[in-house]
């Protein structure tokens, strides 16, 4: 799965480059994402540069945790979550966001086609979440 949460950066916080790409605000909220067990744990460091902070499940001691449980610790940390499981699709429908679900439905390719495609969308991913109105955003 895979979740984004949102924390405030400042321009002076060591990420100057991606910010000076979003017109120098003062401060901004990042996406984070969360990322589910089905994806590998090589996503976050290969999306620091784009999505910093990003991680999954198993860094948060809920490796094989229901669907669920997840959702909530998604929700408690502000998170996104990214997946390609279909019940966080239909825990969405039912419950509302947050936290907010990005749904891959790429079928099976290697960790870096899923890098590759988050990369590409990381904008939309940002405006995503920062949007109130939808609670899930298809990628594939």
């Amino acid at each position: 799965m895979l979740g984004i949460c949102r924390r405030a950066r400042t321009a002076n916080d060591g990420n100057s480059r991606s910010l000076n790409s979003l017109n120098s605000l003062n401060s901004l909220n990042v996406v984070q994402l969360l990322f589910d067990e089905q994806l590998s744990e090589r996503l976050c460091p290969l999306l620091a540069d784009v999505l910093p902070d990003s991680l999954h499940v198993r860094e948060l001691d809920a490796g094989g945790a229901p669907d669920t449980q997840v959702w909530q610790l998604a929700r408690e940390r502000g998170c996104v979550i990214v997946t390609k499981d279909e019940d966080f699709h239909r825990l969405s429908v039912l419950r509302g966001a947050p936290p907010k679900v990005v749904w891959l439905r790429t079928g099976n390719g290697t960790t870096e086609d899923v890098a590759n495609l988050l990369r590409r969308h990381a904008p939309a991913i940002q405006r995503f979440a920062d949007e109130p109105r939808t609670s899930v955003m298809e990628l594939g």
